[in-house]
């Protein structure tokens, strides 16, 4: 089982997809920014590691939003994923793409018009939960 985490970036109401690149049975999906997590390393430390290697971004993590297995039939992921804000009062920040062709930020009720790597999907539901208006 593979290891990995994945950024929930919220900023202005809107949250960051990046389209993936590879491996070839997911490019061209979306996903949440993040990957792998090396071996003794935090969850946390792991994605602010990834964001500044994928994105060159650098961000203080928030809190926790959900973990989630997924079976590829080519691996099995634990996919951590973590509430990243960014403040509303500044402009959203400048990425530089590494293993992505583009990036997308989206209101979370549109995020289901996406075609979205299979793994991230309960990450949706979890923010959706998390947003949704309470009776």
């Amino acid at each position: 089982m593979l290891h990995v985490t994945a950024a929930v970036l919220q900023h202005r109401g809107r949250v960051l997809l990046a389209r993936r690149t590879d491996p070839e049975w997911l490019a061209g999906k979306w996903e949440f920014p993040g990957g792998k997590i090396e071996q003794g390393e935090d969850p946390r430390e792991a994605l602010a590691r990834e964001l500044s290697e994928e994105l060159d971004l650098a961000v203080t993590i928030g809190a926790h939003l959900t973990t989630t297995r997924h079976a590829y039939p080519e691996l099995t992921l634990e996919l951590s994923a973590f509430l990243v804000d960014l403040p509303d009062d500044l402009p959203a920040p400048e990425l530089r793409l590494r293993d992505h062709d583009r990036v997308a930020w989206l209101d979370p009720l549109k995020l289901g018009e996406v075609e979205l790597a299979a793994a991230d999907l309960p990450i949706v539901a979890a923010l959706l939960a998390r947003i949704a208006p309470r009776p």
